[in-house]
């Protein structure tokens, strides 16, 4: 029967459509206002029946009902406790027969069971119009609307008509608000207000939320709205879902919302922690009450009554098939033995198998930092969400495509190692000396092994090195996102949503996000394990601290700190240990073999790295130190007012914590992404040596941080400047942000990209052919840009520190065992690194119409060298601070200098 209900629907519309037409040639405006509501009616119902969940029916059902009243516990106390009269009255004492006992008995019956009348749940009702007719002469007559409405008398609510006459000479019947609000100025009734009240807005619901006024609310929300009221519904929906995350659904029971909740529970299939807590309760049956419940609402209501399981097996086959929280559920109900019930004994199992769920602190009883409930923190996501994750994926795929190599240490210690394993050629640095090896191949398998394999089916290198590039992207897009949803569930939708901004256009995620570095894999690997962290998932964020710190670098694992330090204070330091010792062995058992093969001894090069780092007699000094402000003028560069915003945010949380604008603020639910970040800067800024890429591992809490401080500021400035001010500064600090972040992105790749696309020039043939670089050696793209018949050879230059040499043709794994000669960690030069002019064929070189002896202008022989391609490239020692490092095409023309970055051929 239910197949042929589309076809009735439609048909019986069309039919009443074509009679409302003949109703407004013929009859006056009553008849043709009351027919609309007819054909409305008609629609609405057979909507209804053919809906795939109808709320309306199921919640009246009468299995539903009888289920709902049964888990409603009348609690005589509460229901008839100390409550505010209009007027004092003296308490009677009265001697009684026991049939007048009973007698007052039934009378308190039949008043619980009416003051525990639970409201109905509608479906929002529709705020479609309908025009009624339409009268071009009176069009334009006055600006103003008439609105038109049946005042006769005796009429209930929902009968009385009400018209509107727009200025264009329309007339159409009124929409639900308009009808709400007319019939509120001309009928009022008491507690009844005419425009919405400000409780039932944001953030003033919330903070009546949080000082657990859920029954006020809805009180309040019953004489306010209609049930079909679209208010009504959101109003319920937010008050419920506060109870849910705060486990606070005891504040509803015995009274006539406490069933509505738990039928909006089952709807949604969030009912894990209520059934969880009538469990310890040892009320068993209310917990079979509230599945069968959950088994009638899932099948539409048209479910077998004689349940094929009863009693416990009922809780075993929700367990199985529908619980989100399968394996507490599982040993909770292992423990349930016939009628014994649970004691002390009961909780200390469970405290040593998950003490974080049941101790004070609990993050989901915590509260969220911003919007309590997780439902309302992703309403917001299909459609906002969706839009920045794009831009994210867009972004940060073209920086695989686009984005200039800026570091030398990622291809001749990655890409180039990479190389070599895929093709067997490629230079090689000092770290991967058996002697010292301080780098890891086990690293390098993750991309090498996929590249390997996707060689014979691409012939192109420079395709292959390009698919590697997105496969890193990949791995971080997806952690951002991660990140970003967790944090929109556990702290606020607007915070992930800032989240998601900054990672997105930030400079520093487009030079991070896609480079062959372990920082850039350590980055994504924090942002999961914070995301494990959120998520009450610790030993989760345990694996990818141990992921970061021993695949990737081991300085990571200081990133892991804060989250160390409250899993002990939350007294999971076994839960600690053990994961802790689980994660290294794993790892360590993947790790140590497969260096151990390629180097051709025991070796573990985390802690040779520690070794070297800290230890060390040279240290990284040797290559380069720096002051204090290389870091701050990086972070300035990548992240702008992102960077300022994150340092500032501390203050301005704490200020939101004095002025108690909010009382779910928890500082302590953030403490770990602030002690992370303040940790990373402490350590790192005291170092002398210090690189772009150190500052990667911590760059999504510095986003993380600073979309808390978006969000608090945004919360300050309302308060004290109001909303038109805040909304100012929020559109300032994104134009800001977007502006300055787009043109150092541009700028990067339309004035620093002359390397990628001049090696791409070089001719390729047959004959085996030398390609020199000078000076220009640190900004070599790697092998993949070199044709199969071109190696990479040096000269001599003003650069006086250690060279790359080629590794050493032999098979694997001789290649990588033997010690390579004239090979040091003192980053003393090694003149067997260079070759003659004359052996060159090809010369990579920027001319600069500056020469030295070492470093001449090659490109002015023309006599010696013939230009094949050519880019322009700006100067840096040519132009002003600001100009080389944003885009200003007008200005960088007029006041910057620009070099000629080109591939020259030897004249024969």
């Amino acid at each position: 029967m239910m197949n042929y209900i589309p076809c009735i629907n439609s048909f019986v519309t069309k039919r009443l459509r074509n009679l409302r037409k003949w109703y407004t040639k013929n009859f006056p405006i009553y008849e043709m206002i009351f027919l609309y509501q007819y054909c409305q009616l008609w629609r609405r119902t057979l909507s209804w029946a053919a809906g795939n969940i109808e709320v309306e029916r199921l919640f009246t059902a009468p299995e539903v009902q009888s289920l709902l009243k049964k888990l409603t516990d009348v609690v005589p106390e509460k229901l008839f406790s100390h409550r505010q009269i209009s007027a004092l009255q003296r308490p009677v004492v009265k001697l009684m027969t026991e049939n007048q006992l009973n007698q007052a008995y039934n009378f308190f019956d039949e008043k619980s069971r009416k003051l525990l009348s639970m409201p109905p749940m509608l479906t929002p009702a529709s705020e479609a119009v309908a025009v009624l007719a339409k009268d071009a002469d009176i069009s334009c007559h006055d600006t103003s609307k008439f609105v038109f409405i049946d005042i006769e008398s005796g009429l209930k609510e929902r009968e009385r008509t009400v018209a509107v006459r727009e200025p264009n000479g329309e007339l159409r019947t009124a929409s639900k608000s308009e009808k709400d609000r007319m019939i509120r100025a001309y009928y009022p009734k008491k507690y009844r207000c005419v425009k919405l009240p400000k409780v039932f807005q944001t953030p003033y619901i919330e903070e009546a939320l949080s000082r657990n006024q859920h029954l006020f609310v809805l009180e309040w929300a019953c004489v306010q709205f209609e049930p079909d009221d679209p208010n009504f519904v959101r109003v319920c929906k937010v008050v419920y879902d506060d109870l849910n995350s705060r486990e606070l659904w005891w504040d509803l029971q015995s009274t006539r919302f406490y069933g509505p909740m738990v039928f909006y529970l089952c709807l949604n299939k969030i009912i894990d922690s209520l059934l969880m807590k009538l469990l310890r309760e040892n009320r068993l049956e209310a917990a079979c009450d509230l599945v069968s419940l959950y088994n009638l609402v899932h099948a539409n209501g048209v479910a077998d009554v004689q349940e094929k399981h009863i009693g416990k097996e009922l809780l075993w086959n929700y367990a199985a098939k529908d619980s989100l929280v399968r394996t507490k559920l599982e040993d909770l109900l292992r423990l349930i033995n016939n009628d014994e019930r649970i004691n002390f004994d009961f909780f200390q199992i469970m405290r040593r198998r998950n003490l974080a769920h049941f101790q004070s602190i609990n993050r989901a009883r915590k509260g969220e930092l911003y919007v309590k409930s997780p439902s309302r923190a992703l309403s917001w996501l299909p459609i906002k969400v969706m839009e920045v994750c794009k831009t994210l994926i867009f972004l940060r795929i073209s920086a695989a495509l686009l984005c200039p190599i800026m570091d030398c240490d990622e291809v001749y210690n990655y890409w180039e190692p990479v190389h070599m394993l895929v093709y067997g050629s490629g230079m090689q640095t000092w770290e991967y000396s058996p002697q010292y090896a301080i780098r890891s191949y086990a690293f390098l398998l993750f991309f090498s092994i996929p590249a390997k394999l996707m060689s014979n089916a691409f012939s192109s290198k420079l395709f292959l090195f390009t698919l590697m590039r997105v496969w890193i992207s990949a791995f971080t897009i997806a952690s951002d996102i991660l990140f970003a949803m967790v944090i929109c569930k556990r702290l606020s939708s607007a915070v992930g949503f800032y989240y998601l901004i900054f990672q997105s256009i930030g400079c520093g995620s487009f030079l991070s996000g896609a480079a062959l570095l372990p920082s850039s894999l350590a980055m994504a690997f924090t942002s999961c394990a914070y995301a494990a962290w959120l998520s009450d998932r610790d030993e989760v964020a345990v694996w990818c601290i141990a992921a970061s710190a021993l695949l990737c670098w081991p300085f990571a694992a200081l990133l892991g700190l804060p989250i160390a330090l409250h899993m002990i204070f939350c007294g999971q330091w076994r839960k600690l240990f053990i994961h802790t010792l689980a994660s290294g062995s794993f790892i360590c058992a993947f790790m140590i073999p497969v260096d151990s093969y390629f180097f051709g001894r025991l070796v573990i090069a985390p802690l040779n790295i520690i070794l070297y780092n800290v230890f060390g007699t040279g240290g990284p000094n040797l290559y380069g130190t720096e002051p204090l402000s290389f870091y701050v003028k990086n972070l300035w560069l990548n992240w702008n007012v992102v960077f300022l915003m994150s340092v500032f945010s501390t203050p301005g949380l704490l200020l939101l914590r004095y002025r108690r604008l909010n009382d779910c603020v928890d500082i302590r639910k953030v403490w770990p992404l602030y002690t992370g970040w303040t940790l990373w800067i402490l350590v790192f800024f005291t170092q002398p040596h210090k690189e772009e890429r150190f500052l990667f591992p911590v760059y999504p809490l510095l986003c993380a941080t600073a979309a808390i401080g978006m969000e608090t500021y945004h919360r300050l400035l309302k308060q004290l400047f109001g909303g038109n001010f805040c909304s100012f500064f929020q559109f300032i600090f994104t134009a800001l942000f977007f502006l300055l972040s787009v043109s150092r992105i541009i700028n990067l790749t339309v004035n620093f990209d002359g390397p990628s696309e001049v090696y791409k020039r070089i001719p390729h043939d047959f004959v085996p052919r030398k390609l020199c670089v000078g000076k220009e050696w640190y900004r070599f793209p790697s092998s993949f840009y070199l044709p199969d018949n071109v190696q990479l050879h040096f000269l001599k230059s003003e650069f006086s520190g250690q060279l790359p040499k080629p590794f050493v043709s032999e098979p694997l794994p001789a290649r990588t065992r033997l010690i390579p000669t004239d090979m040091h960690d003192d980053n003393r030069e090694e003149l067997s690194r260079y070759v003659q002019l004359n052996d060159c064929d090809f010369l990579v070189d920027l001319s600069t119409n500056r020469s030295t002896r070492f470093e001449p202008d090659y490109m002015a022989d023309r006599n010696v060298w013939k230009m094949i391609y050519s880019k322009p490239f700006l100067l840096l020692d040519r132009c002003s601070r600001w100009l080389r490092s944003y885009y200003v095409p007008i200005l960088q023309k007029k006041h910057c200098s620009y070099g000629n970055y080109a591939v020259l051929s030897k004249i024969r």
